[in-house]
């Protein structure tokens, strides 16, 4: 009986969750929304990540009139995209 507590005991400590990582409170940024006329502006905030493959999404209907990045061109900050 003793052993059988002691193997409940023993399989219950290796067993238990590892603890989860540490998540850093990350800032946020202002980002303005480029419109082309008279269309209204929006301010909204975003999270921007250094790395990877960010999609552009339009939230309403419109022209883009010039694109003045290529693929793999560093872009600064405050640089108008479309």
């Amino acid at each position: 009986m003793v052993l059988l507590v002691l193997l409940i005991v023993l399989s219950s400590l290796l067993r238990t969750p590892k603890k989860a990582a540490v998540v850093k409170n990350i800032q946020t940024k202002s980002v303005n929304l480029y419109s082309i006329g008279s269309v209204p502006k929006a301010q909204v905030q975003a999270q921007i990540k250094k790395s990877g493959v960010v999609r552009v999404v339009a939230l309403t209907g419109g022209v883009v009139q010039s694109v003045n990045f290529h693929e793999g061109d560093p872009v600064e900050k405050g640089s108008t995209l479309f």
